[in-house]
């Protein structure tokens, strides 16, 4: 008790805390300006997050973070609208959920690889190949992917080839439909890694993500790019061998296999190779020799975690409650106080002078 007196972090304790005022003034830093200032930038992500909050009405907010960020709504009633001075930071947020989506979605068809290899100890790429095709659903792996990409957009009520169409997924691909990526994941997450949800799951939520961003794709976006030309797995390069893999109406099978090789092994082998080199100690999952994948000599069998990638808004949010800006019930439901209705306004206020 006397510990907590001291150093307890609670909104209780702050509430009472000489501190409180100096960490408000060191999270916000009013006095910092310019985008390239992180004070800014790290106020700009508050200010985010306490709109957020702001218009979240009765949804646990913790659970549709990422919903919020990948879609803009809450959930099928409520859409989410940024304040026109959070536009450009919220396009930022939602890119960033971009990524996490495009990654986790890889890490679902590696995990896959890895489990059925560990269980089967030797296995080639094609007999690895045709055992994936078997959990697609009737006719798809022989399907033209563009005739793919077009099923999509129609399953979600668009009339036409996906390439006229394209434009209209992002509003028509929304959480009613119950075929959005986050629900897919959802499913992915529930299914105690079924390979028969695993693996169509995966599929669809990569081919959607390229739909979905195909408009800002093809106008170079300056956000978007900023966040597609990452080095590592470039989200860039993956719209670009999707849609040419597309325009040669290479079959679904033919496009999987490819990710296959170019996003989840051919990365595997460059991020083992440079762990090996520059930090000395050995990833590799497998050996290839002989035209086979091999499981490596390793006594315990390595899971593949699924899961999005950490995302720090949830850090944000618990100190914007510890710093009694934000009250959060025993349900989960988020609401400003009236103290943060004012920081809200003030960031507002600083984000349209940024």
């Amino acid at each position: 008790m006397e510990y907590g007196q001291h150093a307890c972090l609670c909104p209780e304790a702050m509430s009472q805390s000489a501190d409180r005022e100096l960490l408000l003034d060191a999270f916000f830093r009013f006095d910092q300006q310019g985008l390239e200032n992180p004070h800014t930038r790290r106020r700009l992500t508050m200010a985010l997050l306490l709109d957020l909050v702001n218009q979240a009405n009765d949804v646990q907010l913790r659970d549709a973070v990422r919903r919020v960020l990948y879609l803009g709504w809450y959930d099928a009633e409520n859409a989410y609208q940024p304040h026109a001075a959070l536009q450009d930071w919220y396009q930022r947020w939602r890119f960033t959920q971009t990524r996490h989506c495009y990654t986790a979605a890889l890490q679902t068809l590696w995990a896959v690889f890895l489990d059925h290899l560990h269980n089967a100890e030797q296995i080639s790429f094609d007999n690895f190949i045709n055992h994936v095709e078997g959990f697609l659903p009737d006719g798809v792996a022989d399907m033209p992917l563009s005739a793919f990409l077009t099923k999509l957009c129609t399953a979600v009520q668009l009339e036409g080839e996906w390439q006229q169409t394209a434009n209209d997924f992002h509003a028509a691909c929304q959480v009613d439909s119950g075929q959005d990526e986050m629900s897919l994941f959802d499913a992915i997450w529930d299914s105690k890694r079924e390979t028969a949800v695993l693996i169509p799951n995966a599929l669809q939520i990569l081919c959607q993500l390229f739909l979905r961003h195909y408009p800002l794709w093809q106008a170079e976006d300056p956000l978007w790019q900023e966040m597609a030309l990452q080095e590592r797995l470039p989200l860039a390069q993956f719209m670009d061998d999707l849609n040419q893999h597309a325009l040669e109406n290479q079959s679904v099978r033919d496009w999987l296999a490819s990710v296959y090789r170019s996003y989840c092994l051919g990365q595997h082998a460059i991020i083992a190779l440079q762990k090996l080199r520059y930090n000395k100690y050995n990833t590799f999952k497998f050996y290839y020799q002989d035209e086979e994948f091999a499981w490596a000599n390793n006594p315990a069998q390595y899971e593949v975690p699924l899961r999005f990638p950490g995302l720090r808004l949830f850090n944000g949010l618990t100190i914007l409650t510890d710093l009694g800006l934000i009250v959060e019930n025993e349900e989960g439901i988020c609401a400003l106080t009236a103290e943060g209705e004012t920081y809200l306004a003030r960031a507002v206020e600083g984000a349209n002078d940024d």
